[in-house]
């Protein structure tokens, strides 16, 4: 992840790392000020009436897609966020505003057992919905 996030330098890139996640509530937290700060690193306000984890990205594509600017989103060590959920609670939302739009490439890292899980089976929201880089 280091190489990956320093590949990226010079670019707005925001990082997430999982092990330090204990609760689902930390995770949607951490993720919706990582969001924030993707905003404003373009200088734009933020104006959340609903500052849930789907909402927060939308907001953050749409800032993004105004400028024309690409933004970045690493989520390091997921297995730990995947682990939590009960059901679909993060992949859902995730799913549902990335489907949408592009201007915040988001990139998932963890283990082949989890990935694959979140891919290949067709019950979870991202089911043969992105490209997996093995490391």
């Amino acid at each position: 992840v280091r190489s990956l996030l320093d590949s990226l330098s010079g670019e707005p890139v925001e990082r997430i790392d999982g092990a330090q996640i204990s609760k689902l509530r930390d995770f949607a937290v951490a993720f919706v000020e990582s969001c924030h700060r993707l905003i404003v690193t373009l200088g734009a306000q933020v104006h959340l009436h609903d500052p849930s984890i789907a909402n927060t990205l939308d907001k953050a594509m749409q800032a993004f897609d105004a400028t024309g600017r690409q933004g970045f989103l690493v989520i390091d060590n997921i297995d730990t966020v995947i682990e939590l959920q009960r059901t679909i609670e993060i992949e859902g939302p995730l799913r549902s505003v990335m489907q949408l739009h592009n201007d915040i490439a988001v990139i998932l890292c963890g283990s082949n057992e989890i990935i694959n899980d979140m891919v290949g089976r067709y019950e979870r929201p991202f089911y043969m919905s992105f490209r997996v880089f093995r490391l």
